[in-house]
């Protein structure tokens, strides 16, 4: 059996010579498709990065945000719990470190003005401290002091009187003014706190 014999087909090659394109450089054709196509995936890419960065940058507020929470509820919690503490240290201890300061703070102040004075001196307290103040004189001091009961102070209260002035050591006073500092320090940050809670 013979082969189908396959002939050219002349109209395609009249077709193309009737119209020809007219300077077709397939080079240039190709530098100007490398071009586009690198220009399309240039731009794609500044798209994607920008994208990127955007998203970074949502996350990385969002985590800040949650940093910032985080550290002022912390802040708060931490401050709640200790806020008990420090209540019963006022409440408990800082009245007796107060009882016992109270005259040897008001001895080292009435030395320190007997260095400055020739006059003499008077400690001037309630009658239930004078007892108290006259031993630690003896045991503390060797200059000469009169320890006088004063009706009007309590035994939180001492008075330095001398010729030339007068000096009140008050740890009830002290004491008061520790309290309200504590309380202002713990009411701001337990507002703050409340937001967090």
């Amino acid at each position: 059996m013979g082969q189908a014999v396959q002939l050219e087909n002349f109209a395609l090659a009249a077709a193309v010579q009737a119209h020809p394109t007219p300077n077709w450089n397939p080079t240039a054709f190709r530098k100007e498709a490398f071009d586009e196509g690198y220009a399309a995936g240039w731009d794609d890419a500044v798209k994607q990065t920008q994208s990127d960065a955007a998203k970074a940058e949502a996350q990385i507020s969002a985590a800040l945000q949650t940093l910032d929470f985080t550290y002022f509820e912390a802040r708060h919690h931490v401050l709640a719990s200790l806020r008990p503490l420090i209540g019963a240290m006022m409440n408990s201890v800082l009245p007796s470190a107060a009882r016992e300061a109270l005259i040897p703070l008001a001895v080292a102040e009435f030395e320190a003005i007997a260095k400055k004075t020739d006059a003499p001196i008077e400690l001037r307290c309630a009658a239930g401290t004078a007892d108290r103040l006259q031993e630690h004189l003896a045991a503390n001091s060797s200059t000469p002091a009169k320890v006088v009961v004063e009706d009007t102070l309590t035994d939180a209260q001492i008075r330095v009187l001398w010729a030339e002035g007068d000096w009140m050591l008050d740890t009830h006073a002290a004491q008061t003014r520790i309290n309200e500092a504590v309380t202002q320090f713990f009411a701001p940050n337990m507002q703050e706190g409340a937001q967090y809670a």
